[in-house]
């Protein structure tokens, strides 16, 4: 599924790679959604009350990092071994969440450390889904890559699964004898979470790449974002050398000797390049809008329609999310069936504006079971525009780019998924989480309206 040229020595190698690469992105992906689930509750607890301020405000250093720092890590990424920068970010990660437990059972933990944690486990964090995405189209050379972006979706939805599950598993009362675990259980869980870290990084350790060595440098603003298409498939040359790293990888996407300019100036020329191309700007645009509007009644909103409107406690929180992923890897797998018949332009865009009308019903659910419907519906969405949005960026940039190019839209989901949290927590003392949700959901679609009118970004293939 993942290699069209199976049987070959090469595909052997590269079957291998791209599995420990899916491997350790699902592993530490469910360490991510333990911690997303557990972080506001935990402050709640550490609080005593409920706070929708102190909640939006750690929530909103999830992604604050990426508005303040994701762009200069795209250039990291594309200076330096991609594959080092994913093991830099999981050992710094593991030291981080790992202080939550020390700090906890020291009898020092104070809710306003969260945030903190928080912040500097994403700053390290900025790098790795850039580094990944801009990784893959080496490791699947031959592959089609919508399937394969599609395959590695499913690693993000099932760790939404698992990660969720097992918190709304563990935290569930009636294994308690009808108690709740308190922030003891949720403490271990974030324990399990750097734990997560150090498997994915033994898990990138082991990948093994022989890459086609990447063209020289070319002088600066020679090339633009877009000029230069990425080329799906360049042959296999075992060995190649990663002259930027000491990791003997192969993976970093210059290894010619021609003179780099300094990192500053890439970061600059990445931003005004960006600005020129109007397809990418288009997509950027959109994305920002759409998460703004979506993201904080996703990650905020839902924790308090849970706790404030439903009256129930973390397990069903997990149980939520569980469901979204649930819905989130349905639809990867019919995105991996159908969705090459689709223009990847035309797919992203139809996936903002069901992204949000699936919020829309919200206002008048009522059960607990019919929010699980609800929102196994909109996770279906999703994928639309994830995958989508990845195919387009790896068929249409060359791959010396890659990294700045996935860098600037993680700023845009993360950065902006930031001030959705701030905002929505600030909202929730004035809303109540449906109306949230509604709210979120009318504008979200109507991002998707207005990106039927960049005629460049719609009929991108």
């Amino acid at each position: 599924m993942l290699d069209e040229s199976a049987g070959t020595p090469t595909s052997g190698r590269r079957g291998r790679n791209l599995f420990l690469l899916w491997l350790a992105q699902f592993v530490s992906g469910t360490g991510d959604s333990v911690f997303s689930t557990c972080i506001g509750f935990l402050v709640i607890y550490l609080l005593g009350r409920d706070a929708g301020a102190e909640v939006g405000l750690t929530r909103m250093m999830d992604a604050l990092p990426f508005l303040i720092f994701g762009a200069y890590a795209g250039v990291l990424v594309d200076r330096f071994s991609r594959r080092g920068m994913m093991l830099i970010s999981d050992f710094v990660r593991v030291l981080v969440i790992g202080c939550v437990p020390l700090l906890y059972f020291t009898g020092v933990l104070a809710w306003w450390m969260l945030p903190g944690v928080a912040f500097l486990s994403y700053l390290f964090a900025t790098v790795f889904n850039p580094a990944r995405d801009a990784l893959i189209p080496d490791l699947a050379e031959g592959a089609n890559l919508l399937r394969v972006n599609s395959v590695f979706q499913t690693s993000q939805q099932l760790a939404v699964i698992l990660g969720a599950g097992l918190v709304g598993l563990i935290l569930w009362p009636e294994l308690w004898g009808g108690n709740q675990p308190g922030p003891t259980g949720l403490v271990w869980l974030l324990a399990a979470d750097a734990a997560s870290f150090a498997f994915s990084f033994v898990c990138i350790l082991l990948i093994r790449s022989g890459l086609p060595p990447q063209p020289a440098r070319r002088s600066p603003g020679e090339v633009g974002l877009g000029t230069v298409p990425a080329v799906e498939s360049s042959g296999d040359v075992p060995g190649a050398i990663d002259t930027h790293s000491h990791l003997d990888d192969g993976d970093s996407p210059h290894s010619g000797t021609v003179p780099r300019p300094s990192s500053f100036h890439e970061l600059r020329e990445s931003l005004a390049n960006a600005w020129k191309d109007t397809r990418l700007r288009a997509l950027l645009f959109l994305t920002a809008v759409d998460n703004f509007f979506i993201m904080g009644p996703a990650i905020v909103g839902g924790m308090f329609l849970i706790k404030s409107h439903l009256k129930l406690e973390t397990w069903a929180y997990g149980v939520f999310e569980a469901l979204l992923g649930a819905g989130w890897f349905v639809g990867t797998l019919l995105i991996a069936r159908f969705g090459s018949r689709i223009k990847t332009g035309r797919l992203v865009i139809f996936g903002m504006f069901m992204d949000g009308i699936t919020y829309v019903p919200f206002l008048w659910l009522d059960t607990f079971p019919q929010f699980l419907v609800a929102i196994f519906l909109h996770g279906l969405t999703i994928p639309l525009i994830t995958v989508g949005r990845t195919t387009l960026i790896q068929r249409h940039y060359p791959r010396e780019r890659l990294g700045r190019i996935f860098a600037l839209v993680t700023i845009t989901v993360q950065g902006f998924t930031a001030l959705s949290a701030l905002t929505t927590g600030l909202a929730l003392g004035w809303i109540g989480p449906r109306e949230l949700f509604f709210i979120g959901g009318a504008c979200g679609a109507v991002c998707g309206v207005v990106g039927l009118t960049f005629a460049k970004l719609r009929a991108t293939e």
